[in-house]
């Protein structure tokens, strides 16, 4: 399906967010287009294009997540501004296994906190479905927590030994091995890292 029989489809419905990708000279084309064959001005103005805050990237995770950032601030009537100098932005990617197909999708989270230190927090494991499980909590976890955090998977076994950790899967929260050989539940580790904040 292309663009332009894409936009014929949904311009009529009451959808809350309309975009397209592309060159602004395919907009334009579109847009045209759309006009000459009876569209009215307020139908096409609804779209958004090219699709996505300007966040710089262009890399395909990149423009996702300027695509997903415009998404929720439409959905919840935001301005798109940091709410103040002393925000910063942390970003947190989760990946999920599509089943019928090799590599994976990425889908981000958009947070703001107030300028803090973050936390540091490493998994350590060598990429084991234990080990990733153990990342994805952690990750949702400091999500509904709203924790500023710096995460990262540590899967070098030589430096497992640095970290001081003995089995695998494992938590380091600032240097220091606070969980080891289990896979808390999400509402576990809000507790193990409120305790620690």
């Amino acid at each position: 399906m292309t663009h332009e029989r894409a936009l014929r489809d949904v311009l009529p419905t009451p959808a809350a967010y309309i975009g397209v990708i592309g060159s602004q000279r395919k907009i334009d084309t579109i847009m045209e287009h759309l006009r000459t064959d009876g569209f009215t001005d307020d139908q096409p103005a609804r779209v958004r294009a090219p699709i996505g805050m300007d966040l710089g990237g262009r890399e395909m995770a990149q423009i996702a997540l300027a695509i997903m950032a415009e998404i929720e601030v439409v959905r919840h009537g935001g301005s798109g501004q940091p709410r103040s100098e002393g925000m910063k932005i942390l970003l947190l990617c989760v990946h999920y296994h599509y089943p019928w197909r090799t590599g994976r999708m990425v889908f981000w989270k958009l947070h703001f906190f107030k300028e803090v230190e973050a936390m540091k927090i490493q998994v350590a494991g060598p990429g084991c479905a234990r080990c990733n499980a153990l990342e994805k909590n952690v990750i949702d976890a400091c999500a509904q927590l709203n924790l500023a955090a710096d995460i990262s998977h540590v899967h070098d076994v030589k430096e497992f030994a640095k970290l001081g950790v003995m089995i695998t899967p494992s938590l380091i929260v600032d240097g220091k091995v606070v969980i080891s050989g289990k896979v808390p539940a999400v509402e576990e580790l809000k507790k193990v890292l409120s305790n620690i904040k």
